[in-house]
C-alpha cells in the first residue's frame, strides 16, 4: 500500500479522496468552485448595497436603519440568497451563505471604523448628509 497525502481543501475518506464543501474534485487536487465565488461575490456586493441603501435613507431622514443586529443580516441575506439559489446544492448554498456573512462582517467593521473617523472630522452640516432630492434643487438653482 502507498500512502499519498491529501491535497489541500482535501479529506482522505477510506481511502477516497473527496473535497470540502466549496471545492471541486480535478484530478488529485480539489480547486474552489466558481459557482459558488461568484455567487458569494455577487451576494455579498447586493447586501453592501442594500445596507448602505438603509443607511443613507436613516440618515436622511426617509425611515432606514443604521444599527443591524446579526439576524438582520442573515435575513437579508437568505432573502437575497432566494433569488439566486436555484443552481447551487443546499450544501453550496450554506457554503455561499458562511461567505457572504463574513463579508457581511467585515464590511461593517470597516464601515464602523470609517464613521468614526467621518464623525470627528470637521464638515460642514448642511453638506455631510444630504438627501438625493436637494441635490437635484440645488442643480436646478444653478
Amino acid at each position: 500500500d502507498s500512502c499519498e497525502p491529501c491535497p489541500e481543501n482535501g479529506r482522505c475518506v477510506d481511502g477516497e479522496l473527496r473535497c470540502v464543501e466549496g471545492f471541486k474534485k480535478r484530478g488529485r487536487v480539489c480547486v474552489e468552485d466558481g459557482l459558488l465565488t461568484h455567487t458569494a461575490n455577487k451576494i455579498s456586493e447586493l447586501l453592501q448595497h442594500r445596507i448602505c441603501d438603509e443607511h443613507a435613507h436613516a440618515l436622511c431622514g426617509q425611515g432606514g436603519k443604521i444599527l443591524f443586529q446579526q439576524h438582520d443580516i442573515s435575513s437579508m441575506a437568505d432573502e437575497l440568497l432566494s433569488k439566486d439559489a436555484a443552481r447551487l446544492s443546499d450544501d453550496g448554498i450554506k457554503v455561499v451563505k458562511e461567505r457572504v456573512l463574513q463579508s457581511a462582517h467585515g464590511f461593517l467593521e470597516t464601515t464602523s471604523t470609517y464613521d468614526k473617523y467621518a464623525s470627528s472630522q470637521p464638515l460642514l452640516p448642511s453638506m455631510r448628509y444630504m438627501s438625493l432630492d436637494s441635490l437635484t434643487d440645488v442643480g436646478k438653482s444653478l
